[in-house]
């Protein structure tokens, strides 16, 4: 089970779960490097028989990079905790897409930065 086989939402919150016996599966197969490294994919390409399930969000929100790879992501991500982090108390999705709107202008502070898949 995967948020991420069909995007939807934003980069960076990227979910995946696996049950023990394909992750198992996949160790006992995989035989490239990069499917040692990685088991995703083998369980997504490689292999034969695993059933792949996709959760989508009802909003496209795979516009939104909220990851940190760049100075610029970097950036953003130290916005939004300036604005919603409360000691003690926690902040969720809506809450970032709540600030989006209210401060579109930090929406641009990493758009330029390299889209990933």
């Amino acid at each position: 089970m995967s948020n991420n086989l069909e995007r939807t939402f934003p980069l960076g919150l990227d979910a995946e779960a696996f049950s023990f016996l394909a992750l198992d599966r996949a160790h006992k197969e995989a035989s490239t490097p990069y499917e040692r490294e990685h088991v995703t994919p083998y369980i997504r390409e490689g292999g034969v028989g695993f059933r792949l399930l996709n959760l989508r969000h009802s909003w496209d929100l795979s516009f939104h990079r909220w990851t940190v790879d760049t100075a610029e992501d970097l950036m953003l991500v130290r916005e939004i905790y300036r604005h919603l982090y409360r000691e003690g108390s926690i902040f969720h999705m809506y809450e970032v897409l709540r600030l989006f709107l209210d401060r579109p202008e930090l929406f641009d502070i990493n758009q330029k930065a390299h889209r990933e898949a």
